[in-house]
This record gives structure tokens, sequence and C-alpha cells, in this order.
């Protein structure tokens, strides 16, 4: 399904995020941004 392929995405945005200048903070609002989505995407297949 098309879904899958973008479930490998947190990854590398985990790495971009990692290496980004924001805070801690930040660091950490936008991970979880990203695990929020990605479940709704896992409730909708």
């Amino acid at each position: 399904m098309v879904l899958n392929m973008f479930m490998d995405i947190p990854q590398e945005t985990y790495a971009l995020i990692n290496r980004s200048f924001l805070s801690d903070k930040m660091k950490r609002s936008y991970k979880r941004v990203i695990e929020e989505r990605k479940e709704r995407f896992i409730r909708m297949e």
C-alpha cells in the first residue's frame, strides 16, 4: 500500500531533527507530532 512507504520517513526525519539547531524541547515536540500523524495513518488503513 502507498502508506507503507511513508512509515520509513520518521526515521529519516528524526535524524534531521537531531542534527538541527532546535532546542531539545522543540525537537521533542516535532518528534511527537510525527508520531501522532503516523498513528493517524495507521488507523486509516
